[in-house]
């Protein structure tokens, strides 16, 4: 078995909520996983591709999304066509 994107995005969204309860926070971050189909299509099947990263909302009430895997934030999903799935 190796790590796929969600469970890196996953464990990314439990590491963020851990931090904020040891921490005592009174508000926990919005942080959490978004999977998403990608408009890339794969090469074997034809069909596209599905992918998860974290998004967070900041004070302002703007998205963020961050890529676990290279460690990189980003304004939009990259190579997103759909947007699947929210989970807090």
């Amino acid at each position: 078995d190796y790590p796929v994107c969600s469970d890196f995005a996953c464990i990314c969204a439990s590491d963020v909520k851990r931090e904020a309860i040891k921490r005592g926070l009174a508000v926990r971050p919005c942080f959490g996983v978004l999977y998403y189909t990608m408009a890339t299509l794969d090469g074997r099947t034809g069909m596209h591709l599905r992918h998860a990263v974290n998004y967070g909302v900041v004070t302002d009430r703007n998205v963020l999304f961050y890529e676990p895997q290279s460690d990189k934030w980003m304004e939009s999903p990259r190579d997103a066509l759909l947007l699947d799935e929210f989970k807090l």
